[in-house]
């Protein structure tokens, strides 16, 4: 159709790329605003709660040590955070050939920036009362402004941008020229020939159907039939004989003999043929070619 183009596998993973890295984002705006509440907050000797007159509590110091292990905490976060972006990204290109597994390694992605909140709830009932109760922590509603649009939701919005590009740009289009290069050589061109090289490197081709036979003509013979037997069993006609079932395929099986008897008879003619059946059969049928 005319807007296939849209829904092709490059749109839909750069799709999925702002899918992700908004999802990125939303952890990176977390991680700013506890970067200042940290520059906000007091610092003290001792950390200071107290209990406000709607049953809240404040945050109104923190001590030195405190401040720091916050600190290095939300630098790892922000390490980590950005490493599965990184890794992420060239997860959804990479391993997402197929547009349905694009979809499920979106949502798996989904998963892994979910795992710290599942964590969360091992966490004592205590702690978590005290974080639902604190009040608003001061730095979170000091960000300045431009007509509406403060520094950290535009920088995020420029991240988004610039980030998506450069992925697509360095991983996503290099991929992309990989895979029509592979189906430019195995699809394009006349494949339909077999070929041979003898000894003297002499190249000998013939195609695959020289006499345009009717493909759905050939496939009615018995030879087709007996390898979609042996493909789907359940095909294979059974007749029950004085309450045993006995099956009838189309192919002749060697028994115990292993691989090369199989392959042997490729090369028979028309008598190593009919004498192939004879001894399979009993040597009391006759040679119908012979005869």
């Amino acid at each position: 159709s005319k807007l296939g183009w849209i829904f092709n596998g490059p749109n839909l993973c750069i799709v999925a790329l702002v899918c992700w890295t908004l999802r990125v984002a939303t952890e990176l705006r977390a991680i700013w605003d506890k970067f200042a509440i940290m520059l906000s907050v007091p610092r003290e000797s001792h950390t200071l709660i107290v209990e406000d007159n709607n049953d809240g509590y404040i945050l109104k110091a923190i001590s030195t040590p405190r401040k720091v292990f916050v600190v290095f905490i939300l630098l790892i976060r922000l390490l980590a955070c950005t490493s599965l972006w990184s890794i992420g990204s060239r997860f959804l290109i990479n391993y997402s050939i197929d547009l349905s597994e694009l979809i499920l390694n979106a949502v798996a992605l989904e998963v892994v920036l979910a795992v710290d909140e599942a964590f969360y709830t091992l966490a004592p009932s205590c702690a978590k009362l005290l974080v639902a109760k604190l009040d608003l922590l001061p730095g979170t509603h000091k960000l300045g402004h431009f007509r509406g649009l403060d520094p950290r939701a535009g920088f995020l919005t420029a991240l988004l941008i610039v980030s998506v590009v450069v992925v697509s740009t360095v991983e996503l289009s290099p991929l992309v020229k990989r895979v029509e290069a592979s189906r430019e050589i195995l699809c394009d061109g006349d494949s339909q020939f077999v070929y041979s090289v003898d000894p003297g490197y002499v190249v000998y081709y013939s195609k695959t159907n020289p006499w345009d036979y009717d493909l759905d003509f050939v496939k009615s013979y018995p030879t087709f039939k007996a390898v979609d037997e042996l493909i789907h069993p359940s095909k294979m006609p059974v007749i029950d004989w004085k309450g045993t079932k006995h099956s009838f395929p189309m192919a002749m099986r060697y028994l115990g003999l292993g691989v090369e008897p199989v392959l042997e008879v490729a090369s028979h003619n028309q008598w190593q043929a009919s004498d192939a059946l004879q001894e399979m059969f009993g040597e009391g049928c006759s040679d119908v070619v012979n005869n």
